[in-house]
């Protein structure tokens, strides 16, 4: 039951927070289990399932999935405020968005060398790091400005935000080889 529950919390995380905002309180335990059950019964074939060299691409497919639902309920957080929210929840609605962001792109960006959908071998170019730093700088300064400066009904500086870590994601993986993707799915 211990490893049931492990396996499919972050596909639960997910669907649970969308349940319980979008259905009335009787019919959402329905679905509820429904989803849960679906949800678990997918994440427990696909672990049974799965030979144990292929093993690190499935921990990466649902380190994506964690990052990705952390993102997107940050981002579901945000645009239910009506009024300017408080310090504290700036913070952690940027910090959700940037880490959940970076390691869905960065997750999957692995789980493609492993599988050798990518180039296993590291991905290299002139101004990369410079790029790199640049999309870290930049999304480290929007990230700040939002979070002294919120801006309730105006998506475009969050989105802006997102997809500056999600780019940051790709870019933190890609000059890595693909024998070191386990190490790096272990760090993101």
């Amino acid at each position: 039951w211990k490893r049931f529950l492990a396996l499919t919390a972050d596909t639960r995380v997910l669907l649970i927070r969308h349940l319980v905002v979008s259905t009335a309180a009787g019919e959402m335990q329905v679905r509820l289990a429904g989803v849960i059950a679906a949800g678990g019964g997918y994440g427990l074939y696909s672990a049974r399932t799965v030979k144990m060299t292929a093993m690190p691409q499935l921990v990466s497919l649902f380190n994506a999935v964690g990052g990705g639902a952390a993102a997107l309920i940050a981002i579901d957080e945000y645009l239910r405020h009506t009024s300017a929210p408080g310090l504290q929840d700036n913070v952690a609605t940027v910090l959700d968005i940037v880490i959940g962001s970076v390691t869905f792109t960065g997750s999957l960006m692995a789980f493609g060398k492993l599988q050798e959908i990518l180039p296993t071998r590291p991905i290299v170019y002139k101004g990369q790091n410079v790029l790199s730093v640049g999309l870290l700088v930049l999304a480290v300064a929007v990230g700040a400005y939002l979070t002294w400066r919120p801006m309730p009904g105006t998506e475009l500086p969050y989105f802006g935000l997102v997809a500056l870590a999600l780019a940051f994601g790709v870019m933190l993986v890609i000059p890595i080889g693909g024998a070191d993707m386990p190490t790096v799915i272990s760090l993101l």
